[in-house]
């Protein structure tokens, strides 16, 4: 590198030097020189920074003057134009400016021709050279980037007179017309020459420099260049970092800053670079700091006051939020999260939350410190920083309501909430927010699933089945789906309705084949299994997960399921092992509840072996390791039989404690009574006898301070007993006690009783011909809460109502047994209001409804059972009535098939098999039935219920054993 190229120019002459000559006209005196004057006056106002009133004056001189002003002012004239272009570039009228520079140097040179030498005056225009330069600048400033670099390599080609340019200026302006032009090897090289010699340079040149370093930065970002960039600037890093306090004043570290942004955000996603950029720009504490330093040295009071302006000037943009460190920080945020580093996004998030409590815009106008908090809390859930997260998503909450992030954070702290279960929390914040959100946002699938979701978890199941259905209906692809879905089929589940849960978790398994839920999801389906009685599918599901899930938390819930299944097979051994081996993991994995479950369940088990000392083992430890347990009363109740055994012998000690147990749960609100007072009549009337239990019963009524609830079902149960134990042995006196205990119960606030002693009394009513008495006892329990009690009363209603002669209570009636099939999750009942209704259309006669019905009930598998040989049995009878005799066959067959030993209808239904048969000329058929019909019904040949049934079999058998006979066919209808 030529060095000499950069003398040591501290002193070099200014960008504008006015050097006044005299401008000699022979004709005329000094005072008399218009020229001059003009001159001299534009100078004069150029000095006083008035460009437009000098233009004036000098753009009058060129007017009046300029014609021939070569041969009458020569070179010198020059200078008129070169300070007309001056005034033109301070105004930003560049091409102007390029033209007045142009003609200076065009126009004026100082080689004047031979042949005019005699004719011009001998003067001097001294920007001659330099005008080419400035020409250059115009060229620039007009952002004609290729010609002004023309005029520069021409001006430096010309070896203008040192002293007379900055040799730093022109490059660093060849430096910026290169970058613009795209030409970045070009420009680096300009400009380094520049910064290599930045000690020799003076400070304007320097800022100078700072600018055409911004222009080649910006070409570093739009040709994504981030190499290039980052090792210009380690090679400069020192001329490029100012003082921070000039950083700051003059606007240097707002410049870096923008840049650094646009490297971030540009389409090239340049962070290397943003990240160098943003290493230039100074902390606004370091300003601080410098001027604090100034001060110290400051010596003048007046001095000093004005650097501590600056200083107060520069805090106030920290305490006032507008720092541009806000910015800086928030771009370094983003840079790091959008290259996965979320806890340094984290760390940056939280530190401006609490430095920069009134974070604002560059401007001032928008409050930040929402967002920050907002980001802060969004990002410490990226890194499972939950306390965290938590502690800004509930600042936020607190110190912003109703701010348009709201929704973001509450949503945010719901899933987080729900992930550590606190589920009440979540609830809250879901309940709160879920009417406020846009349907079908993210937001919404997100309150939905966390809403839900706690609900399940919090055990409020019927609440969580209505919003679990929403979130299933509305969000069919959420990302929550897996979770939420399961959610839906276990609640349903817990709401014992099995018929829809089954095959929405038959469907989730097939869907979620290596779901973490998976385990949880096959219990669900074997406890649906075994509800309906499908003790084999069960059994398939228990062993799936002892196969594959023997590690899973609910392995020891699986053991309980196991030993109730094989309890229900009578499989006692076996049940007893699986609760033994549940009970030991359960208490090992602190799963003392279900550890609970299973010793509760021991009992039984060992009383159903006999083995009634294992069983007050049993009984002892649960007593003694639960006590208060939800489950003790029921285990004190089932451990009763074994204490008053022989081998035991604490008969005694077993009814005080249930009679004490039956004290405490009447004085609780809505507890479960029944089983323990049941249980006590029972065991009590074994031990004691039924007269003497009545006795004890009266007794337990006196005590003081029972509640109607106690007192109404130590009434039902000593009803109860009277009717199995004491009515065959004084009729009278029974039936009167029985008759007064309803009286009293009838006097008990129907509020306060037990839905089974509200039955107990309607059905006392209903079968004492008092049925629209029986009526509002039901009906009280359809006005509470709780599907298992509605469903009962309204079974019971549809009975009453059903077989009533009002056309309008039948309707009724209909719509009751609607709701129970629709809603109830008792299969039982289900199953007898399906059959009601059947039934109901058959004692009409209105056999298009009652095929309807019975065709309903038939294909139902869940209400097989007692019904369903007459279910079968009345299909076809109403199909016959319809005059469709062939579809008739099929149930008829049905009942034979299935159902053979109800003989009630079995016998009718091969009756009207045959005869429909011969009727369609299926003779051979017909006879086979009514022979083999005569075979297998030979007991009740003669029973006259089925005479007529017989005798059509029989007719049938002789009209056709001619026919269709066989010689080794026995005659099943002998004659006498």
């Amino acid at each position: 590198m030529n060095k000499s190229f950069f003398p040591n120019i501290k002193g070099a002459l200014p960008i504008f030097i006015f050097c006044v000559v005299s401008i000699c006209i022979s004709c005329l005196s000094y005072s008399q020189n218009p020229v001059e004057d003009n001159y001299r006056k534009a100078v004069q106002l150029m000095e006083e920074s008035k460009w437009k009133e000098a233009t004036s004056v000098l753009q009058t001189v060129v007017s009046d003057h300029g014609e021939k002003a070569m041969e009458f002012y020569g070179p010198a004239f020059g200078l008129i134009h070169y300070h007309l272009g001056l005034c033109q570039l301070s105004l930003k009228k560049h091409r102007e400016a390029a033209t007045a520079f142009e003609t200076t140097y065009r126009k004026f040179s100082n080689k004047i021709p031979e042949a005019l030498k005699d004719k011009v005056p001998n003067t001097r225009n001294h920007y001659h050279k330099v005008s080419l330069y400035r020409w250059g600048t115009a060229e620039q400033g007009a952002e004609e980037y290729a010609g002004a670099l023309k005029l520069y390599e021409k001006f430096l080609s010309e070896n203008p007179e040192k002293g007379t340019f900055s040799p730093a200026e022109v490059l660093i302006n060849m430096g910026v017309c290169n970058a613009k032009l795209g030409k970045i090897p070009e420009a680096t090289e300009k400009l380094q020459k520049v910064y290599d010699n930045y000690d020799k340079i003076r400070t304007r040149e320097q800022w100078m420099l700072h600018n055409a370093f911004m222009d080649l930065a910006g070409q570093w970002i739009e040709k994504a260049m981030p190499a290039q960039g980052i090792a210009f600037m380690d090679a400069n890093d020192g001329p490029l970092r100012f003082s921070p306090y000039e950083s700051f004043q003059y606007g240097f570290n707002n410049k870096m800053l923008k840049l650094a942004q646009e490297a971030s955000n540009g389409e090239n996603g340049l962070d290397s670079l943003a990240l160098r950029f943003y290493t230039l720009i100074p902390r606004t504490e370091d300003a601080i700091s410098e001027l604090e330093d100034r001060k110290s040295f400051e010596r003048s009071d007046k001095g000093k006051a004005k650097i501590q302006e600056k200083i107060d000037e520069l805090s106030a943009t920290i305490s006032g939020g507008t720092s541009v460190d806000i910015q800086g920080l928030r771009l370094l945020a983003y840079i790091y999260e959008k290259n996965s580093n979320f806890r340094g996004a984290y760390a940056i998030h939280d530190y401006l939350s609490r430095a920069f409590p009134n974070a604002k815009s560059g401007d001032g106008k928008k409050n930040l410190h929402p967002e920050i908090v907002y980001q802060a809390t969004r990002c410490a859930f990226s890194i499972g920083d939950l306390l965290s997260a938590q502690h800004h998503g509930m600042n936020f909450l607190k110190m912003y309501p109703g701010h348009e992030l709201e929704p973001d954070v509450q949503s945010m702290l719901m899933e987080q909430l729900f992930r550590r279960g606190d589920y009440t929390r979540c609830i809250e914040i879901a309940v709160s927010i879920l009417p406020k959100l846009q349907p079908g946002s993210p937001q919404q699938d997100l309150c939905l699933f966390c809403l839900g979701g706690s609900y399940y978890y919090d055990g409020q199941y019927e609440e969580a089945d209505p919003i679990l259905e929403q979130h299933a209906e509305k969000f069919p692809k959420s990302g929550y789906l897996e979770e939420s879905s399961y959610y839906r089929g276990g609640n349903k589940v817990k709401l014992l309705d099995w018929a829809s849960a089954l095959p929405l978790l038959d469907a989730w398994l097939t869907k979620y084949p290596e779901s973490s839920l998976r385990s949880f999801a096959i219990l669900d389906v074997a406890t649906c299994h075994f509800a309906n009685d499908d003790l084999d599918k069960c059994l398939a599901k228990l062993d799936e997960i002892e196969q594959r899930y023997a590690n899973s938390e609910i392995y020891d819930r699986s053991l309980n399921l196991r030993g109730d299944v094989l309890q229900a097979q009578t499989e006692w051994p076996a049940a007893q092992e699986a609760y033994v081996k549940g009970k030991s993991l359960a208490e090992q994995a602190g799963h003392y509840q279900v550890a609970a479950e299973a010793l509760s369940q021991l009992v039984p088990v060992a009383i159903a072996q006999e083995k009634y000392k294992d069983a007050a083992k049993h009984y002892d430890e649960f007593i003694e390791s639960y006590p208060g347990n939800f489950l003790e009363p029921q285990v004190v109740a089932t451990a009763l039989e074994a204490l008053i055994h022989d081998s035991v012998g604490r008969g005694k000690e077993g009814l005080d404690k249930l009679e004490s147990i039956i004290d405490q749960l009447g004085r609780q609100e809505n507890a479960d009574l029944e089983k323990a007072v049941t249980k006590y009549g029972e065991v009590s009337v074994k031990l004691l006898g039924g007269e003497e239990t009545i006795e004890k019963l009266k007794v337990m009524s006196t005590k003081g301070g029972q509640p109607e609830a106690v007192l109404a079902w130590l009434l039902v149960s000593r009803i109860d007993i009277i009717e199995k134990e004491l009515k065959e042995k004084n009729p009278a006196k029974s039936q009167a006690e029985i008759k007064a205990a309803f009286t009293e119960l009838r006097g008990f606030d129907k509020k306060v009783l037990a839905p089974y002693v509200l039955a107990r009394i309607g059905v006392f009513l209903r079968e004492g011909n008092q049925v629209e008495q029986s009526v509002p006892w039901f009906n009280e329990i359809i006005g509470r809460p709780g599907i298992e009690s509605k469903d009962y009363a309204y079974n019971a209603l549809a009975k009453i109502h059903l077989k009533g002669i009002d056309a309008v209570q039948q309707e009724k009636g209909l719509k009751y047994v609607d709701w129970v099939v629709n809603n109830s999750s008792n299969m039982q009942l289900q199953r007898e209001c399906a059959y009601e209704r059947a039934s109901y259309y058959s004692r009409k006669s209105d056999w298009k409804n009652a095929e309807k019905n019975w065709n309903d009930f038939v294909k139902n598998k869940r209400w097989t059972g007692a019904f369903s040989a007459e279910a079968w049995f009345r299909l076809g009878e109403s199909l016959f009535n319809q005059k469709k005799e062939t579809e008739s066959l099929t149930p008829y067959i049905a009942v034979l098939g299935k159902y053979k030993s109800r003989v009630e209808y079995s016998i009718p239904a091969a009756s009207r098999s045959a005869s429909i048969q011969k009727s369609l000329g299926k003779n051979a058929e017909a006879y086979l039935l009514a022979h083999r019909s005569g075979l297998e019904f030979a007991n009740y040949l003669n029973d006259r219920r089925f005479s007529q049934e017989v005798n059509k079999l029989k007719s049938i058998y002789y009209e056709l054993s001619e026919e269709f006979g066989d010689e080794k066919d026995v005659n099943p209808y002998p004659t006498d």
